[in-house]
């Protein structure tokens, strides 16, 4: 079974307890805080931090979706140069700040972030992704941009 470790969680709050979510279907293991609640929406899984108050308006949160791109095969740069024009044609070409290689669960691996506004919010976005078999996996982390890490 792929164990994947969130590792933009680890970095930022590594001071929490952690549990384990297994996924037997796609055959991979998450380590998240204990403390945070799990979703799922339409395809993806989400973790969401728990509010810190009655005034915390946005949950920082950690999105996996995978894509199957059995139909639609796609290496590594491919899938990324569709990720990034998605975002240039939506956000600008402002919105990035950085995308660089790196590595991922031992898997060659994207990291891309960028802000956006949304509901009147200013958000930062830090994505990961890579490809394995014809299953693209994307983790996204999304937190306000004044309590980003």
């Amino acid at each position: 079974m792929l164990n994947i470790f969130i590792i933009i969680l680890t970095a930022c709050f590594s001071s929490l307890n952690w549990r384990v979510y297994t996924d037997n279907v796609n055959h991979f293991k998450i380590n998240y805080p204990d403390k945070w609640i799990i979703q799922n929406a339409n395809g993806s899984i989400v973790f969401l931090s728990p509010k810190e108050g009655v005034q915390d308006l946005f949950q920082e949160n950690v999105n996996l979706m995978l894509q199957d791109l059995s139909q639609k095969r796609m290496n590594l740069e491919q899938y990324t140069e569709v990720t990034k024009k998605q975002i240039i044609d939506n956000l600008g070409s402002s919105a990035i700040i950085s995308l660089k290689s790196t590595t991922l669960a031992g898997q060659r691996a994207k990291e891309f972030i960028y802000d956006m506004n949304y509901q009147g919010r200013s958000l930062k976005l830090k994505q990961y992704w890579f490809i394995k078999g014809n299953i693209a996996y994307l983790f996204s982390y999304t937190a306000r941009t004044i309590e980003v890490w």
